[in-house]
């Protein structure tokens, strides 16, 4: 039962600094996501769910964490290769290598 309740509490913590990592990114979706986590920990509390039930609802919201934060990463290097094309496309040379080479 111990080692219920110290897995828990390593998922919350975890989830907890995902969550606070992504804070800048989108902050709806930071709120939805701390939302889902207080209540999870608090139905947990008042024994509305055992520990495997909170531990299934943890994991349930980590991979629904990761799923939201792949297009995340996808879009900010769609928005770097849009920058480096148009510095590239308007500047005449590539400034992203260092180099100064003039076509």
């Amino acid at each position: 039962m111990e080692k219920k309740n110290l897995a828990m509490e390593a998922l919350r913590k975890l989830i907890n600094g995902e969550i606070r990592s992504q804070s800048r990114v989108n902050v709806v979706q930071t709120r939805a996501f701390s939302e889902r986590l207080e209540e999870a920990i608090a139905r947990y509390h008042s024994n509305a769910i055992t520990t495997a039930g909170v531990i299934q609802e943890l994991i349930k919201l980590a991979k629904d964490i990761r799923a939201a934060h792949i297009p995340v990463e996808e879009m900010r290097l769609q928005i770097m290769k849009r920058i480096k094309h148009s510095v590239i496309n308007n500047c005449g040379f590539i400034a992203f290598t260092g180099r100064m080479d003039y076509p």
